[in-house]
């Protein structure tokens, strides 16, 4: 969903509560899909495309989502939140930075690899494989 879609519904801060757990979840998530990302790094040739594409489809819609969470947090600090409100509003605002960072991450990895499928190691001659293996674009396996 990109900003100039359809407009969200942007909730009072007595739902706030209901977001908690939600943003929680998804830096939880997130985290450890970055995890699984970094050890499909050292090992790109187990993974096959439509893995890779799925994973790029999901994550950047994620990534592209989250200036909802921004604004919507933005709203709620002009509400005039309790200290406790305040305190919970930073700490979201902290949580979605930490997810914004997993997120690169995983599209970053992802760009890294998407080259280095099983299918694009099949789709390549053997003279294509061994330049690549010399030339450091492609690890032999371990």
């Amino acid at each position: 969903m990109s900003q100039q879609s359809e407009s969200p519904q942007w909730q009072p801060i007595r739902v706030m509560h209901e977001c908690i757990p939600m943003v929680d979840g998804m830096l939880e998530e997130v985290q450890s899909q970055h995890s699984n990302m970094l050890e499909a790094q050292k090992k790109p040739h187990t993974m096959d495309d439509a893995t890779i594409q799925r994973v790029i489809d999901v994550y950047s819609e994620q990534h592209e989502f989250l200036w909802v969470y921004r604004e919507q947090f933005s709203r709620w600090k002009q509400e005039s939140p309790s200290p406790q409100q305040l305190k919970d509003i930073i700490r979201l605002e902290q949580q979605v930075e930490k997810i914004a960072q997993a997120l690169t991450g995983i599209l970053n990895i992802v760009d890294d690899i998407k080259d280095k499928t099983i299918e694009s190691i099949l789709g390549k001659s053997d003279m294509e494989l061994a330049m690549d293996v010399l030339m450091g674009n492609l690890k032999m396996p371990e």
